[in-house]
């Protein structure tokens, strides 16, 4: 059964509606819900839209009883299954509603959230069958109605042998050979293949033909030659027509049991498939001539398709296909892959004053330093266009490739080639950048605690004129937030082991000079490197004239459309003085899980935003799962990575950010056991799988500080427990997959 339904509930009593809501909420059923107070509401509602399930009052406003059925049977064209629920209950009232359709009675004093559940699980489990039953009718007649006309009109040549060879049935496709059908009919297959001087016919040919055998031993592409009527038009040109043809056995079990000795089986005959190979007879010495030059042409134009035509080395063609072969197998593989650009400084100026043949002769003296350099088959060199080339390194780490980078930085130095319009110096120089993502200030990456962290890859959204891996951030924010999810060194980070992609989106000051800024590393994030999650240490107050019309919700809400997974701070701007009404933006977004803070103690950090009951940008109550925060971790005086540069590169820090990080590394860890299970639709995640996680977060958050609320506007859910929320998604994968 889907894992998503919508249902429709019909009763008078608004007071038995809600109970019903609160019901199916315990049964934790993903329900979109439409609600009707009379039959003659409920009527129209079915004419307009389309349900998995309704549920019925027996008595309403405007009909009872049989009538209900009656009503809505009119207008249940599907036959969408209709559970009955009424007050008092009797035998012969539950016989007669069963009668008029309805899949299920119960009644409302028996009415629990385990009995709906498993009335509404047996009833849209039936329905499906009978849709699938009916279906399946449908299709083996179509199948029926299909293959007769295919055996009657298809060109090749069907034959039915019964045991002893004798033909049973043929098709009109032996016209063809100037027979018909019925002329053949009763008569033994061999009187109609042409005998092979040296081979042997009975034993041999007709032995293959009449076969027993099916699978593997059934006989495939027997190439023979079918005999032309002597009276046919066909005959004056070709006494016989050579045909390939495939036989098999039929028997009255499975043909996979037919040789396993497995219960009774008859042999009843054999069916022939044979295809006029006339022309394919004729063509072939044409295909075997020129398959030779073929091979000649072809393996020139791939030479020609991927070698740059002035340096030798591989062109941009043959760069992108390999960068992208190579950026697939990096993420199947979860191995750390480098590219280097390279562009030869000034080199319009080289041109114009030494004349472009000089300039060609440089560029190949280049790209041979640069070739040589490739040292291991996998890596790549290629000439990118005009004065840049590129660097394709798998399994090279973010350092490794630094190394390469100056090697060859040095090696082209060294070649002395002059260069007299160059500002910097006087002969020819080129400049690199090394591309291999947290959403944040950047990334301190020659801290040592990241010496083994898998940096795959890495954008400056603010200014990154040089191509350098930086933290911008006067207090190093995104390395500290870094070294929480990945440290493997004095300290270890919470999942040391993913592939890090670092956005850096905000300044120095930990600020961001534009909302585009953001919103444009949010989209990167999940448009170009693919993330699983996006992780956003940051966020402003929620703006109530336009809470959720920002770009970067914007660009969040996007993100969740598209299965990444996004956790965001709470805020830290809680306290008894705070006018702020509500968690930060992106915090605010429906989908997205926002983090509270606390301390050591279990207690949540002052600072911490409180969350609103309401939605902001509709008003609407926000409901389970989706109420804000929806958990809170560790958040106060965190030690974490800080300024490499430092004698003791570490730091104490206090806020959401730090706690959302916590959060991401659980979540990371719990994708990386259930991913596989979790995303049905591919590598993707989608917004139910969204939903699924979410819901096993606050089943599973230790709720003692809530003492007894379901949720708090600081704690959420509860606190963090990682274990029991690891262990809560995969029941919720195992319940949807049970209905």
């Amino acid at each position: 059964m889907k894992n998503h339904l919508k249902i429709l509930l019909i009763d008078g009593d608004e007071a038995s509606r809600e109970s019903v809501k609160r019901l199916l909420k315990r049964s934790k059923f993903n329900v979109n819900l439409n609600e009707a107070g009379d039959c003659n509401l409920g009527v129209e509602i079915i004419k307009t839209q389309e349900f998995d399930c309704i549920l019925a009052d027996y008595h309403l406003p405007d009909a009872k009883g049989i009538e209900v059925m009656d009503q809505i049977r009119e207008v249940n064209a599907d036959r969408v299954p209709v559970i009955v629920l009424a007050g008092m209950s009797s035998e012969k009232m539950a016989v007669e509603i069963l009668k008029k359709g309805a899949a299920d009675y119960v009644s409302k004093n028996e009415l629990n959230s385990e009995v709906l559940k498993r009335s509404i699980t047996n009833a849209v489990q039936i329905h499906q069958f009978q849709q699938k039953a009916s279906a399946a009718e449908r299709a083996l007649l179509e199948r029926e109605k299909r293959y007769r006309t295919i055996v009657e009109t298809v060109s090749d040549i069907i034959i039915r042998l019964d045991i002893k060879g004798k033909i049973e049935f043929v098709n009109p496709a032996i016209r063809f050979l100037g027979y018909e059908p019925s002329e053949i009919v009763g008569k033994h297959i061999e009187k109609f293949i042409k005998k092979v001087e040296g081979v042997d016919y009975h034993d041999g040919l007709v032995s293959q033909i009449t076969t027993r055998g099916v699978g593997l031993m059934a006989t495939n592409n027997l190439e023979v030659e079918f005999l032309v009527k002597k009276e046919s038009p066909l005959w004056e040109k070709k006494k016989a027509i050579p045909v390939l043809m495939d036989a098999f056995g039929l028997w009255d079990v499975p043909g996979e049991m037919a040789f396993k000795g497995i219960g009774e089986k008859n042999f009843l005959g054999t069916l022939c498939i044979a295809r006029n190979i006339t022309e394919l007879k004729a063509m072939e010495e044409e295909l075997l001539s020129a398959q030779s030059k073929l091979i000649d042409l072809v393996e020139e134009l791939k030479e020609l398709a991927t070698k740059d035509a002035l340096t030798g080395i591989a062109n941009r063609r043959f760069f992108d296909e390999y960068l992208k072969k190579e950026w697939k197998r990096a993420q199947r593989d979860r191995n750390v892959f480098s590219l280097v650009m390279i562009d030869l400084d000034f080199f319009k100026s080289y041109n114009d004053t030494y004349g472009h043949q000089k300039g060609d002769d440089c560029l190949n003296k280049v790209a041979n330093v640069i070739e040589a350099a490739m040292k291991r088959p996998a890596d790549m060199a290629a000439r990118f266009g005009g004065e840049e080339f590129a660097l394709v390194l798998p399994e090279t780490s973010f350092k490794g490739a630094m190394r390469l980078s100056e090697e060859l930085r040095k090696s082209i130095f060294d070649l002395n080639l002059e260069h007299k319009t160059n500002p910097n110096e006087s002969r020819v120089t080129v400049s690199m950048g090394v591309a291999n993502m947290i959403v944040d200030t950047g990334i301190d990456i020659d801290h040592p605690d990241f010496e083994e962290v898998r940096l795959v890859r890495y954008k400056d959204f603010i200014s990154n004129a040089d191509g350098t891996i930086q933290d911008r951030g006067d207090d190093k924010h995104g390395t500290m937030m870094a070294g929480i999810l990945v440290a493997q060194g004095k300290f270890t980070g919470a999942a040391p082991n993913v592939d890090l992609f670092v956005a850096a989106a905000l300044d120095k000051n930990g600020q961001s000079s534009s909302e585009a800024v953001i919103a444009n590393a949010i989209n990167w994030c999940w448009r170009d490197v693919d993330a699983h999650i996006i992780s956003l240490s940051l966020g402003g107050d929620p703006n109530p004239d336009n809470p959720l019309g920002s770009q970067t919700a914007s660009a969040v809400s996007d993100a969740l459309d598209h299965g990444v997974f996004v956790v965001a701070a709470a805020g830290n701007s809680g306290g008894p003085d705070s006018t702020v009404t509500d968690v930060s933006v992106p915090a605010n977004v429906a989908g997205v899980i926002a983090v509270g803070s606390i301390d050591e103690s279990g207690i949540f950090w002052e600072q911490t935003a409180e969350g609103s009951e309401t939605d902001i940008s509709g008003g609407e109550l926000r409901e389970y799962p989706n109420q804000k925060p929806e958990v809170s971790a560790p958040g106060v005086a965190i030690i974490s990575t800080s300024d490499s540069s430092l004698t003791v590169p570490y730091s104490e820090s206090t806020g959401t950010s730090d706690s959302t990080v916590f959060v991401v590394g659980a979540l990371a860890l719990i994708l990386e056991r259930h991913g596989d299970a979790l995303t049905r639709n591919g590598m993707n995640a989608d917004r139910d799988d969204i939903d699924l996680v979410k819901r096993a977060l606050a089943d599973s958050c230790d709720s003692d500080a809530l003492q007894g609320q379901p949720h708090h506007s600081r704690y959420g859910y509860g606190t963090l427990n990682a274990l029991t929320w690891e262990r809560a998604v995969a029941d919720e994968i195992a319940i949807r997959g049970d209905i």
